[in-house]
């Protein structure tokens, strides 16, 4: 393997690994697990239909 053989493969690599954890924090849950009713779309709903 050449050089530029193993930069392409770091780069490659890196950017899977890259990509892994932004699939990883898309799917994560920051602030842990909410009631349904916590959710502004709910909320603005049940305003919506009280008019």
């Amino acid at each position: 393997m050449t050089t530029r053989d193993k930069i392409g493969l770091g780069i490659l690599i890196g950017l899977f690994v890259a990509g892994c954890v932004v699939l990883v924090l898309t799917f994560k849950s920051w602030g842990g697990s909410h009631a349904p009713e916590d959710s502004i779309f709910v909320r603005q709903r049940m305003i919506n239909l009280r008019k």
